[in-house]
């Protein structure tokens, strides 16, 4: 069964490596409050050459609206390559939401420290 795996680190964020296609690897916070795929830097996006393909408007915590650019990422995610939509940020944070999560089984162990996500064996 396809697996990917992580941490959580010191500020008890549970963190997960994306794996993009050029060979670049991305730590991620697990936010469970984006219902996305990624939010990656714009820093980020510059160095895999990311090319925004539209702007979209998003709600934020509380209401507030934010526009973003959104591009097309090809990442290696549960033993497939695929492409998801990643929002390129003003911030420095790197998020996964949980579209990526929509077809497996995510599993954060603080007291072990460790992050799963595994395929569900119905998808």
């Amino acid at each position: 069964m396809p697996q990917e795996s992580g941490n959580v680190n010191n500020l008890r964020e549970a963190i997960v490596p994306i794996r993009f296609a050029e060979g670049y690897r991305l730590d991620c916070i697990v936010d469970t409050g984006f219902d996305g795929a990624l939010i990656v830097p714009a820093s980020v996006a510059d160095s895999l050459h990311l090319t925004p393909v539209g702007r979209l408007v998003f709600e934020l915590v509380g209401g507030a609206r934010m526009a973003a650019d959104v591009a097309l990422a090809e990442i290696d995610w549960l033993g497939q390559r695929r492409f998801v939509e990643t929002i390129l940020s003003v911030s420095d944070d790197a998020l996964i939401g949980t579209e990526m999560f929509e077809s497996g089984k995510l599993t954060i162990d603080y007291a072990s420290r460790i992050v799963s996500i595994s395929q569900d064996e119905e998808s």
